[in-house]
């Protein structure tokens, strides 16, 4: 299948002509390929029904068609998260609240529990829910200590979590008190930066959390950001002079010893475009979601969900001009593809040239990008919120999407005239992007032309106030509405 799948679209188009209806179900999985998508476990549904789902699922996407629009208060806890269909907030500092959030097509219900009083006063926490697993962070003296349990509790119930060992608390000290934390999880992988009060250094830990085993430790100010590439690799982003870079390291080679950041050990690294010299890198933010290999709690039992293969990283690099005093920030999309094909040619330093212009798209001024509400990647999806330039009142909302596959497909539709046309609902963009050298932000011209398409949809006034920012989850788009008179979620559903 894997072969099929590299075939030329316009081929597959032909190919799929010809057959007829057994056939095509039999080639099910070359359409959610198409999709992005890969088979649920087994259901009630049969073949010819989950194929219809599918496109019933990608006909509501495409034309960003909702079946249902619902509401959720914001919480008074401070804390949030949303992770694999599931938002959860902090009631108080003991008690989180969480909402699984419904998708009609792909029949998953709309369902809400609270764990209260967990007898730990929460700093910060993460999720997975496919894997029933629930990270609390907490300080061992609240509001002075550097040492932190991270305990390891399960979603459902607030209890300790059977595959963690006994006790199910791990324990770190830094050195330096934390002003935030960056948590992030991939199967028995559990990643957290520890964000320094000052600023001017970080320390990133992973630990296998089944065993407590230390996988990784790295500290210094260059640590801003990571994310889970493989089941054993993480992309690390780091600030160096007039520039950033985006590190490959491989946990099987790495050792629990806190190391410097500079004398750790990669097996390569992606440089990002130099900076004009007047230019200062301030902060670099690494998003993707869900997580590499990562797959639903099988109890939903969907008929279909996102594949375990293509993720799109979402590079937001912020910097600080002092002749003129702004602060500017460019956004670079990145498919997990581009990185491993340069992984498999390259070791060492990559320079931008080598695999930037055709494997990525740089956008600047970048979008509108809250650097709080950061889960605005899905798989391969991207969205954001802009004031509608026709309408004062309204918000525009922007869904991009860089799956390689539908996006030659629907080249070829377009270039086919005489095909009937089935994806008119995207704008495809395969101009390239040109930003010319000296324009405020870069040393050289920067020129890159990975194609993805595009769908704009006017959001309708809210009498409560305006969203301030757009989340994606697999099924919905949440509009995030923080205002002084009214503070909810608005929730999208497909």
């Amino acid at each position: 299948m894997s072969q099929l799948t590299e075939l030329p679209t316009e081929l597959l188009i032909k190919i799929f002509d010809d057959l007829d209806l057994r056939n095509l179900l039999h080639c099910k999985p070359m359409e959610l390929a198409l999709c992005g998508m890969e088979d649920g476990p087994p259901g009630s549904m049969v073949p010819a029904e989950r194929l219809e789902c599918l496109r019933e699922h990608q006909d509501a996407w495409g034309h960003l068609r909702f079946t249902q629009t619902s509401n959720i208060d914001m919480q008074s806890g401070n804390v949030w998260e949303l992770y694999g269909n599931v938002l959860s907030q902090g009631k108080n500092r003991r008690s989180l609240a969480f909402h699984q959030l419904a998708s009609v097509i792909r029949g998953i219900e709309d369902r809400s529990w609270s764990l209260d009083d967990l007898d730990v006063e929460i700093r910060d926490f993460g999720m997975d829910p496919a894997q029933n697993l629930l990270v609390l962070i907490e300080s061992l003296v609240p509001n002075n200590g550097r040492s932190y349990s991270i305990h390891l509790r399960t979603l459902s119930t607030g209890e300790s979590h059977p595959a963690a060992p006994k006790p199910a608390v791990l324990t770190y000290t830094p050195n330096f008190r934390c002003s935030s934390f960056t948590i992030q999880t991939s199967a028995e992988l559990l990643g957290i930066i520890f964000h320094s009060m000052d600023g001017m250094d970080n320390e990133l830990i992973i630990w296998n959390w089944k065993t407590t085993e230390i996988e990784l430790a790295v500290s210094g100010d260059p640590v801003k950001a990571f994310a889970f590439l493989t089941d054993h690799h993480i992309l690390l982003a780091k600030l160096v002079t007039y520039s950033a870079t985006l590190a490959v390291v491989d946990l099987q080679t790495s050792h629990a010893e806190l190391t410097p950041c500079e004398d750790l050990q990669v097996e390569c690294e992606f440089y990002l475009p130099e900076l004009l010299t007047r230019n200062i890198v301030v902060d670099i933010l690494l998003r993707l979601d869900p997580g590499p290999n990562w797959t639903p709690n099988p109890d939903l039992k969907v008929p279909f969900h996102i594949a375990r293969g293509d993720r799109l990283f979402v590079v937001t690099v912020s910097l600080f001009s002092p002749g003129d005093q702004h602060l500017r920030a460019y956004t670079l999309f990145i498919p997990s593809t581009t990185i491993f094909k340069h992984m498999d040619m390259y070791s060492g330093d990559i320079e931008w040239e080598q695999w930037g212009p055709a494997g990525s798209r740089l956008i600047y001024p970048t979008p509108s990008i809250s650097r709080v509400w950061v889960c605005y990647v899905y798989g391969m999806g991207f969205t954001f919120l802009l004031r509608s330039q026709m309408h004062e009142q309204r918000q525009t909302l922007y869904m991009f999407d860089f799956n390689q596959l539908a996006i030659r497909k629907s080249m070829q539709e377009k270039a086919n005239i005489d095909e009937p046309q089935t994806s008119e609902s995207w704008n495809l963009m395969t101009d390239d992007s040109v930003i010319d050298a000296g324009a405020s932000v870069f040393n050289d011209s920067i020129k890159t032309s990975l194609p993805f398409r595009f769908r704009i949809h006017d959001i309708a006034p809210d009498p409560d106030g305006r969203a301030v920012a757009a989340m994606l989850s697999e099924d919905s788009i949440i509009l995030v509405c923080d205002a002084t008179s009214v503070r909810r979620y608005r929730i999208l559903t497909f």
